[in-house]
């Protein structure tokens, strides 16, 4: 603890000591001032121990962990870390404003994880789950600094509202656990408890709280100060909490009326990212409950000028067909390091060296006027945006008559295998011309539909013998199929 944050703690408490003596004589004065000091501060403790923390400082830039070493943890090839594992996705260390942090890479929606993701591509990051090795967490702050670079969206996993950064508090496993929304794509906050039974990921999600959407839009490409905390009472409900910049925003007690039981065992923390590219930093859990000195203030990003960008070719209002070149430029005082190519809000694909250009199929866009914008990052992850252009896609298509069915591929799992309690499903299915939607089917009950030509999930089953099912159904309507036996 710095000399100057004692002496303003130690201001406040004695200005709190005068306060409770000048009104000593008026009891409800003094249970008032008692009560809302712990009300709003006793779980923003600043002298709360520290009994969990990553600076991210010791590693290497690249790969800490990911879930391929979580599903296969007897692989040679398995990177094990021993303060964090992810259930879905890769955590990297990276270098950003001259400070190692940790980084969740591109999000990506993959068929199949192999033990080596890159930032870009094999990451899985689409749903980023992380959780701590250490799962005795009951009482707890959970604070970090949050660097939310953007929001995307993937063939697998389409934007939705609530697309974001969220805390993870207590997590017993992916079917019991509370978390705590911070950063959403609707702007708004929200307090969840999720318990086991249902359609999502064999559980059910609760929402205990929620506020202002569109109040906290997310502060992109800028450190944010984030902490949540939660406690259990002495009647055995369990308050949660949302601090940003030492401030609260919400606040909820969990007294079992909602989603049954209040979850009072400890548990892990951790992240989960949806759509979402960030880094984050000094990662700590406070036991509010034991003494000590207080995290150290962050220090802040230096080099605030955004690279300037913008889109050459094709010209606007052009009409394109087929394979069509897009050429930006981008320019800034440290040096370009990505410009990034969007239809839309789609990502198109990135480049790092210049002259800034790539190739972009419209074969697999539909026909009809597109938006095209490029943005620009430099080392220090500042961001330009490029006045956008429109042009206009006008290719021949040629469904009629077609009456080739999509082939499907079905990867995991194999026919006749014997699997865990939680399976992978992974299929590619291909056509002579587009392969538009993938179906999965357990037992004959849809589980899980997306659009492309891939399809990866994870799904939980009960003993005894199962028959998976992949369709995928082509532009003309064709539909292909296939099926493998399991057990378990």
């Amino acid at each position: 603890m710095s000399k100057n944050t004692r002496k303003k703690n130690n201001k406040s408490t004695s200005k709190f000591v005068i306060l409770l003596n000048k009104f000593s004589s008026n009891k409800n004065v003094i249970f008032t001032l008692v009560f809302g000091l712990i009300g709003g501060w006793f779980l923003h403790n600043t002298f709360a121990a520290t009994v969990f923390n990553d600076d991210f400082n010791s590693y290497p830039d690249g790969l800490i962990t990911s879930e391929y070493s979580y599903w296969n943890p007897n692989s040679p090839s398995a990177k094990k870390n021993d303060k964090w594992e992810m259930t879905s996705g890769a955590l990297f260390s990276a270098t950003l404003n001259g400070a190692k942090v940790a980084y969740s890479g591109y999000p990506t929606f993959e068929t199949s994880i192999g033990p080596g993701p890159s930032t870009t591509s094999g990451n899985n990051s689409a749903v980023f789950r992380l959780t701590s090795v250490p799962k005795d967490f009951g009482n707890a702050e959970v604070s970090f600094k949050l660097y939310n670079k953007q929001l995307v969206s993937t063939s697998g996993t389409p934007a939705v509202a609530w697309d974001g950064i969220h805390v993870f508090l207590r997590y017993q496993s992916d079917e019991s656990l509370y978390y705590a929304s911070v950063n959403r794509r609707d702007g708004a906050l929200a307090i969840k408890k999720k318990v086991p039974g249902g359609s999502s990921n064999g559980g059910t999600y609760y929402t205990l709280a929620s506020k202002g959407t569109g109040s906290y839009p997310i502060q992109f490409n800028t450190w944010q100060n984030i902490k949540t905390s939660i406690r259990t009472n002495t009647d055995g409900t369990v308050t949660i909490q949302i601090f940003s910049n030492d401030r609260l925003l919400l606040s909820y007690i969990d007294n079992g009326s909602v989603g049954g039981a209040p979850i009072i065992n400890p548990g892990k923390v951790g992240i989960r990212g949806d759509n979402a590219e960030f880094y984050f930093d000094d990662f700590a859990v406070n036991n509010p409950d034991i003494v000590d000195s207080p995290n150290p203030p962050s220090t802040p990003p230096s080099d605030t000028v955004a690279p300037t960008t913008s889109i050459a070719m094709p010209a606007n209002n052009a009409t394109i067909t087929g394979s069509t070149n897009i050429t930006a430029t981008a320019s800034d005082d440290t040096g370009v390091a990505k410009v990034e190519f969007y239809d839309g809000l789609t990502l198109i694909g990135a480049t790092t060296t210049s002259p800034y250009s790539l190739t972009w199929d419209t074969m697999k866009v539909s026909n009809g006027t597109h938006t095209l914008t490029t943005k620009a990052y430099d080392a220090n992850q500042n961001v330009g945006t490029s006045s956008a252009i429109s042009v206009n896609v006008s290719n021949q298509t040629t469904t009629a008559g077609d009456t080739i069915a999509p082939v499907i591929d079905i990867t995991s799992p194999l026919n006749s295998e014997y699997v865990g309690k939680r399976m992978r499903i992974a299929a590619d299915a291909t056509d002579n011309i587009q392969v538009v939607n993938m179906y999965v089917y357990i037992d004959g009950s849809l589980i899980v539909s997306t659009s492309g030509s891939s399809v990866n999930t994870v799904k939980g089953i009960k003993s005894g013998r199962h028959t998976i099912t992949v369709t995928a159904v082509d532009a003309a309507g064709n539909i292909g199929r296939s099926s493998v036996v399991v057990y378990r």
